[in-house]
C-alpha cells in the first residue's frame, strides 16, 4: 500500500536531524505537493480563508476591516493570511512553532491568489490585489500586508496580553496536534481573546493518508489501536484521530460557547464503509455517526464577562 510507504518515510524523516528541511525537500521534489497550484488554492486553503471571513461576518458582528486577527500554524506559503488580506483584513498576527516560512512560496502564493481571486471569493465580496513585488523579509509582510509574523512561538503559552485579540482562526491545524496540547492552546487562546471575541476552527477528521492512496478510506486509521498507531504516526505528519465530540468537549471545557457549526456528516456510502471496516475497540464509545463526521467549521465565542 502506498500510504504505508509514505508513513514509513515520514517516520524516518521525523527521527533524523533537520527533519523540517528533509520534509520540505520530500514534498517539493518527490511528492511535488509544493508549491500549490491555483486549482489547489481555489479548491483548498484560499477558499477556506474566504469561508472563514464569510462565517465571521455573518455570525460575529465584528468588522473584519478593523479587528486584529490571530492565526497559529501559519505554514510555509501563507496562503490563508494573504487571502485574508485580499479579502479586507488589515491587521494580522500569525505564529508558528518554528520559522517555517519560505519566501519563494510566499511570492508564488501572492501571484496565484491574484490570478484566481474571483474564483476564491465567488463574487461575495470585493477583493484587493496583492503587491507582487518579491517579499524577502518579515518586516515587508507587515509593511505591505499588515501581517506580523512571529516564530518560533508556542500557541500554548504566547506573549500576548490578556484580552488583546479580536478574532482567532485555525485552518486544518488542530487534527495535527495532540489532545493535551489542544487543551492548552484553547485555554491560552481564551486568555488572550477579548470578551465577545471569536475563534473560528476548521478541522479535518479524515485519515490524511487516504488523500495520497485511494485504496484506503477516510476512516482507515480508526482500525488501529493506540500502540500501533503510535508506531505509524510521525511528527512531520501527526494525526490525533480525535472525533467531533472530543473537540466539542474541549471547546466547552475551555469556556467557549458555540455560535455556529457546519458539520460534514457521513452519507450512506460513508456509513456502509464504517459498517464494513473493523473499527478498533478504542473507538467503541462513539456512535458510528459520530465516528463518521468528516470535518467541521465551527465558530466559538468567548462570553462577555
Amino acid at each position: 500500500m502506498k500510504w504505508i510507504l509514505k508513513a514509513a518515510v515520514q517516520k524516518v524523516i521525523s527521527l533524523l536531524p533537520f527533519s523540517e528541511e528533509l520534509n520540505y525537500f520530500f514534498q517539493a521534489n518527490i511528492t511535488r505537493s509544493i508549491p500549490v497550484s491555483e486549482k489547489e488554492i481555489v479548491e483548498g486553503r484560499g477558499t477556506r480563508a474566504a469561508e472563514h471571513l464569510d462565517i465571521i461576518r455573518k455570525h460575529s458582528g465584528l468588522d473584519i476591516n478593523t479587528i486584529l486577527f490571530y492565526e497559529f500554524g501559519a505554514g510555509w506559503d501563507l496562503v490563508i493570511p494573504l487571502t485574508f488580506y485580499a479579502g479586507g483584513v488589515n491587521r494580522q498576527v500569525i505564529t508558528d512553532i518554528k520559522p517555517h516560512i519560505r519566501f519563494n512560496l510566499v511570492n508564488d502564493s501572492k501571484r496565484k491568489i491574484n490570478n484566481c481571486s474571483e474564483a476564491i471569493f465567488k463574487g461575495k465580496q470585493s477583493c484587493r490585489k496583492l503587491d507582487e513585488t518579491n517579499a524577502s523579509s518579515i518586516g515587508g509582510l507587515k509593511e505591505h500586508f499588515g501581517i506580523e509574523y512571529i516564530a518560533p512561538s508556542d500557541a500554548r503559552q504566547t506573549t500576548f496580553k490578556d484580552n488583546s485579540i479580536d478574532c482567532c482562526t485555525n485552518t486544518y491545524t488542530l487534527e495535527h496536534i495532540p489532545e493535551e496540547d489542544i487543551r492548552k492552546i484553547f485555554k491560552e487562546t481564551y486568555r488572550i481573546l477579548k470578551p465577545g471575541a471569536v475563534l473560528c476552527c476548521f478541522i479535518d477528521m479524515q485519515d490524511h493518508y487516504s488523500y495520497f492512496d485511494n485504496s484506503v478510506s477516510v476512516y482507515n486509521y480508526l482500525k488501529f489501536n493506540k500502540t500501533r498507531w503510535r508506531l505509524i504516526n510521525s511528527d512531520v505528519h501527526y494525526q490525533n484521530r480525535l472525533r467531533y465530540p472530543d473537540y466539542r468537549t474541549i471547546f466547552k471545557d475551555c469556556g467557549f460557547e458555540i455560535v455556529y457549526e457546519d458539520l460534514h456528516h457521513p452519507d450512506e456510502e460513508d456509513m456502509r464503509i464504517l459498517y464494513q471496516i473493523k473499527i478498533h475497540k478504542d473507538f467503541s464509545h462513539y456512535t458510528l455517526t459520530e465516528l463518521g463526521i468528516r470535518s467541521c467549521k465551527t465558530l466559538l465565542r468567548k462570553p462577555y464577562e
